[in-house]
C-alpha cells in the first residue's frame, strides 16, 4: 500500500479549525504578561529587547471547593494547543484531582499553527515561568504544587525550565517561585540545557520507542549526563510508538519533517559564564574560544543536524496513548500530592 504524504502542519491546522479553540467548562483567564526574547544566550545574558505583551491561559480546577489545588501547566508541541489532545490529557489529570492551565505561545502572539518557526524557544519558555508566577498569586493555586507537562517542542520547554538560570532570567533573582515537577513527551533532546543542581526536583520522560523525529536514543544520553549534575529524572519508553502518538492522529508520513536521527548532540550549561554549547557524548566545544559561542556556528550545527526527512507520525494504538497517560498522572500524583 502507498503511504500518503502529509504535511504535519496541515493535519495539525486541520485539527485545529475542526475543534476551533480551546474551551473547558469552568474555565478561567489566567492574565499575565511576556516578552519575546530572540534566543536562549539573549535571555540569559539580558540582552536584546525586552517589550512587554498580555497574555492569558486558561486555567481548569478539579473541584469549585475553595481549598489549595496543585496545578500543572501544559506546554504544546510546535503547532499549538489542539483542542481534543488537550482534552484528552485535561481530563486525565483532574480526575487525578489536579488543576490544569493550558498555554499556546502562538495564540499570544497572533500566530497560526504552522508559524512556530518565526518563535523561539526562549519565548517559549519565558511565556511558561511567567505563567508560573501568575499562578503562585491565584488564590485556589497552591504555589508549592505546581507542575509542568509538554509535549514535543513543549516537552523542551518541560525540560529547560528546571534550569534556575532561565527562572531568574525570565523572573528576577528575588521570585522564590519554580516548578516542582516537570514531566516531558517525546521532547526534542538534540540541543538542551543543564546546570548543577544542589536540590533534586523530579522530571519524568516518556518517549516514543520507534521516534524517527526527536529519538529516544539522544534523551537517553542527556538524562545520563544531567545525572551527573545531580538531576533526577525517570525515563518511560512506549515501545514502537511513533512522534506525537498520544495525538488522535492516524500514523502518516509527515511530507515536510525534521529529523536530528545520526545528529550529534550539544547541551549547554546555564551556569556558565557565557552560555557555550558541548558535545553530549564527549563534552567537547562546539566552538572554543571565550564569550559567548556565535551564533553563526550554532545555526550551522542546526542546519546539519535538524535534516528535512520524511518520518512517521501519529497513534497507531490507543493502547500507547493510555500507556503514556497511566505514567503520568501517576508521576503528578505522587510529585505534587493532590
Amino acid at each position: 500500500m502507498k503511504k500518503l504524504l502529509i504535511p504535519a502542519t496541515t493535519l495539525f491546522c486541520m485539527l485545529f479549525s475542526l475543534f476551533g479553540t480551546v474551551r473547558a467548562q469552568n474555565a478561567e483567564k489566567v492574565t499575565f504578561s511576556t516578552f519575546t526574547p530572540t534566543g536562549h544566550t539573549n535571555l540569559l545574558l539580558g540582552s536584546g529587547s525586552r517589550s512587554e505583551i498580555k497574555a492569558d491561559a486558561t486555567l481548569t480546577l478539579p473541584t469549585s471547593t475553595q481549598r489549595r489545588h496543585p496545578v500543572i501547566v501544559i506546554v504544546p508541541g510546535a503547532g499549538g494547543q489542539v483542542e481534543e489532545h488537550l482534552a484528552f490529557w485535561r481530563s486525565r489529570i483532574l480526575a487525578a484531582g489536579i488543576g490544569v492551565v493550558a498555554i499556546d505561545p502562538l495564540r499570544i502572539r497572533n500566530l497560526a499553527p504552522d508559524q512556530s518557526e518565526r518563535l523561539t524557544l526562549a519565548a517559549d519558555l519565558v511565556d511558561t515561568l511567567r505563567l508560573l508566577k501568575a499562578l503562585t498569586a491565584h488564590p485556589l493555586v497552591d504555589r508549592d504544587r505546581i507542575g509542568v507537562l509538554g509535549f514535543s517542542r513543549g516537552g523542551l520547554i518541560a525540560w529547560d525550565s528546571q534550569a534556575e538560570a532561565f527562572t531568574t532570567a525570565a523572573l528576577g533573582a528575588s521570585s522564590g517561585v519554580r516548578f516542582v515537577a516537570h514531566a516531558a513527551l517525546y521532547p526534542p533532546c538534540h540541543y538542551a540545557h543543564i546546570e548543577r543542581r544542589s536540590v533534586q526536583v523530579p522530571a519524568l520522560l516518556v518517549l516514543a520507542g520507534a521516534d524517527a523525529r526527536t529519538p529516544p536514543e539522544q534523551c537517553q544520553s542527556l538524562v545520563k549526563v544531567a545525572s551527573t549534575r545531580g538531576y533526577s529524572t525517570q525515563v518511560t519508553v512506549i515501545e514502537g510508538a511513533q512522534h506525537a502518538f498520544d495525538y488522535f492522529l492516524p500514523v502518516f508520513q509527515d511530507a515536510n519533517g525534521f529529523s536530528s536521527k545520526g545528529c550529534r548532540p550539544l547541551v549547554v550549561d546555564t551556569a556558565a559564564p557565557y552560555p557555550r554549547p558541548v558535545y553530549v557524548d564527549d563534552g567537547s566545544p562546539l566552538v572554543t574560544g571565550d564569550g559567548p559561542a556565535p551564533v553563526p556556528q550554532i545555526l550551522e550545527w542546526s542546519r546539519q543536524c535538524r535534516k528535512p526527512t520524511p518520518a512517521l507520525t501519529g497513534n497507531q494504538r490507543t493502547s500507547e496513548r493510555e500507556e503514556a497517560a497511566s505514567a503520568v498522572v501517576a508521576f503528578f500524583v505522587a510529585t505534587l500530592k493532590p
